[in-house]
């Protein structure tokens, strides 16, 4: 059984944070905190779960903003893709086709760039979901882009992408969730 929590980050982007592991061991990644860390260290201390990594689907602030505040208070890592972010201790670099396993689930890495440069999204097979940051996004284009044609791209290699069915589940980075299917016929 997995556990998946969204919570909505306080502030005018409202920013969807999610609280994705396994509910046999209670490990947990923190995707996208957002911009105030306070909620999501309460969530995570009430309900006993053990945070193992910090993962951003990209690096604007409204999605990595308090990034730092949670790595220090869980002496946790941050996963990113490379491109906007310096190196530091305990940053560590994701790229296509790497795996994330956070007890029995797994989350696997796609990049998708067009909304910026390092843009990705995390693939659970397994439970037939994906976390899609801004680049797929329900019914709508995000407003700020890098490259429009990359963004087109990006999208339609998700909704084509190998073994991902309509009944696949979204989880953007703003918004309600969706599912594949319903965004393979806006495209």
């Amino acid at each position: 059984m997995i556990i998946l929590n969204r919570l909505i980050v306080s502030g005018r982007f409202r920013t969807n944070c999610y609280l994705y592991g396994d509910d046999n061991t209670k490990e947990v990644g923190i995707i996208d905190p957002g911009i105030d860390s306070h909620n999501i260290i309460s969530v995570i201390n009430r309900e006993g779960y053990i945070p193992v990594y910090l993962i951003g689907t990209h690096p604007h602030h409204d999605h990595i903003q308090c990034a730092f505040d949670i790595m220090d208070y869980f002496n946790i890592p941050l996963l990113i893709n490379s491109f906007g972010i310096r190196k530091a201790e305990n940053i560590h670099f994701i790229k296509e086709n790497d795996v994330i396993e956070i007890g029995i689930e797994s989350l696997h890495v796609i990049e998708t760039p067009g909304h910026t440069n390092s843009d990705i999204m995390l693939i659970d097979y397994k439970n037939k979901l994906i976390f899609t940051g801004d680049t797929l996004l329900r019914g709508r284009i995000p407003w700020q882009l890098t490259n429009y044609d990359n963004l087109i791209a990006s999208i339609k290699k998700i909704l084509n992408y190998n073994n991902i069915s309509d009944e696949f589940k979204i989880y953007p980075g703003h918004g309600g969730h969706s599912t594949i299917g319903r965004e393979r016929s806006r495209y």
